[in-house]
C-alpha cells in the first residue's frame, strides 16, 4: 500500500507540529490565556488557528490538537477571520505577533531541515552559522526565563502575605459588623 506522504514530508510536518505546539505553549503562558470563552481569550484561540492555518501544513486536525479543540473551532475562525480584522482592534495586533512568532519559529526549524539541500560546503557553514545565532539567542531567551521563574515564588510569597493581611482586615471588619448588628437587633 503507497503511502499518502513520503517521509520527508512527514518529517517536515512533525517539525512543523513540535515548533507550533512549543510557540503555543510560550505564547499562552506569556498572554495568561485561560481556556474559557472571554474575548480576550477567543481572540488568542482564533488568531492563533488562523496563522497556523495560513503559515503551516498542518491539518485542522492537528492545529485543533495543538490549541486542544477540534477542528470546527479552526474552521470558524478561518470562517469569520475578515471580520475580525477589519472590526475588533485587538484583534489584528494579535494575529499579527502570532504570525511573527509562528514564523520565527518556524524559520528556525527551516533551518535545520533544509540543510539536505545544500550543496557546497561553504553554504552548509553559512546555514549552520545562522543555525547556532538563533540558537544562542534562543539559550539567551530560555536563561532569561529561568531567571524570572526563580523570582516568581517571591513574588507569590509577598503576594501571600498581603492577600492574608488583607483576609485578616475583612475578618476582623466582618465580626465587628456582626456585632453591631447584633446590637442593633437588640436595640428593636
Amino acid at each position: 500500500m503507497k503511502s499518502r506522504f513520503d517521509k520527508e514530508q512527514i518529517a517536515r510536518i512533525s517539525i512543523e507540529y513540535a515548533a507550533v505546539n512549543n510557540y503555543w505553549k510560550i505564547f499562552t503562558r506569556e498572554n495568561n490565556y485561560v481556556d474559557n470563552r472571554q474575548r480576550c481569550n477567543i481572540i488568542i484561540k482564533h488568531s492563533f488557528a488562523v496563522a497556523c492555518r495560513n503559515y503551516t501544513n498542518l491539518s485542522l486536525s492537528e492545529i485543533g490538537g495543538v490549541i486542544n479543540k477540534d477542528h470546527s473551532l479552526i474552521v470558524h475562525a478561518c470562517n469569520n477571520h475578515d471580520a475580525n480584522y477589519k472590526y475588533l482592534r485587538s484583534y489584528d495586533r494579535v494575529y499579527n505577533e502570532v504570525k511573527r512568532g509562528i514564523m520565527k519559529h518556524l524559520n528556525y526549524e527551516s533551518d535545520v531541515s533544509s540543510a539536505n539541500d545544500l550543496k557546497t560546503v561553504n553554504e552548509l557553514r553559512d546555514r549552520l552559522i545562522k543555525v547556532s545565532k538563533k540558537l544562542r539567542n534562543k539559550i539567551t531567551e530560555l536563561n532569561y526565563l529561568y531567571e524570572s521563574e526563580k523570582l516568581r515564588p517571591i513574588r507569590l510569597e509577598e503576594e501571600n502575605e498581603f492577600l492574608k493581611k488583607h483576609s485578616r482586615q475583612v475578618n476582623d471588619r466582618n465580626k465587628k459588623l456582626e456585632k453591631e448588628l447584633a446590637r442593633i437587633k437588640n436595640l428593636i
